[in-house]
């Protein structure tokens, strides 16, 4: 669709997800007991020492924390904005990156953030294309996200392509 024209040059894409993959609290202190099943070190790998803390690191946690996971952009927007788009776009390198999140705190990615890539133009986007990503909670209000019959979205994963005052949407729920 993108690549045979029918849609038309695609403005801005706007993708985001509910999911929270971050942790906003300080790193935690004291030490629980390793599960026998875990061999520690073993986890750890090359990644700083640190004691095991329960409901830190496992079941899955390690996905929110600097030195083990990539955070919720790393972890589902790759999913939802490389091929699907990056390539179908033919985009080059950004020129500018933005962010819109917490302070850092040395431990967790941050649970909610808003980050702004604008690409110089190809021949299927628009000269000055934005791609928008969000996670943690619903987008910002804003009219791009306008659907028909007032339709929201915000509690899915998605994609949305904006071409003027088209919309084009995937959800990967």
């Amino acid at each position: 669709m993108i690549q045979d024209g029918i849609i038309g040059r695609v403005s801005t894409v706007r993708a985001w997800t509910p999911r929270n993959r971050g942790y906003d609290s300080a790193a935690p202190k004291g030490e629980d007991l390793v599960p026998e099943h875990l061999d520690w070190n073993l986890w750890l790998g090359a990644a700083f020492k640190r004691l095991d803390k329960k409901e830190i690191y496992h079941p899955g946690k390690w996905r929110n924390l600097l030195d083990y996971g990539c955070g919720t952009l790393g972890d589902t927007g790759v999913h939802i904005l490389d091929t699907l788009l990056y390539n179908a776009l033919q985009l080059d390198s950004t020129k500018t990156i933005t962010n819109k999140c917490r302070e850092p705190n040395g431990f967790g990615f941050p649970e909610k953030k808003e980050v702004t890539y604008q690409f110089t133009g190809t021949k299927y986007t628009t000269e000055n294309h934005t791609w928008i990503w969000s996670d943690g909670e619903a987008p910002v209000p804003h009219e791009d996200l306008k659907l028909p019959n007032d339709e929201t979205l915000f509690d899915q994963v998605l994609c949305l392509l904006v071409r003027k005052e088209d919309r084009i949407y995937h959800s990967f729920n």
